[in-house]
């Protein structure tokens, strides 16, 4: 899986809060559960799956979204996740196992 370098951060997160709008509105910072998976298909690689390098047919990113979701180890509260846990959650996988400390400048402003 490619790293993420720290110059792209940014427009990922930019990216992502984007994406996460689209399915949260109210700017709650939840969204359903059963929403993941079609957030996973709008966010760009190598946060979602979106222009994933080799991957062009929607069966195969319909598939790969549900092994994603399948990796991932996000709390879920009365069948809703929150913004920062996905967050962390898809840069962790995306940048090869290297988080973000919990009191970084970037979890930071995004709280």
């Amino acid at each position: 899986m490619q790293k993420v370098w720290v110059g792209q951060l940014w427009s990922l997160v930019e990216h992502f809060q984007q994406q996460w709008s689209k399915l949260d509105p109210n700017a709650t910072r939840f969204i359903p559960s059963t929403a993941m998976h079609r957030l996973i298909l709008l966010l760009n690689y190598p946060l979602g799956l979106a222009n994933t390098p080799g991957v062009d047919m929607e069966t195969s990113l319909r598939r790969a979204a549900r092994d994603v979701l399948k990796q991932l180890d996000i709390p879920e509260v009365k069948g809703r996740v929150k913004f920062q846990s996905v967050l962390q959650a898809l840069a962790h996988r995306a940048s090869g196992g290297v988080s973000l400390p919990k009191e970084s400048a970037v979890t930071q402003e995004l709280e």
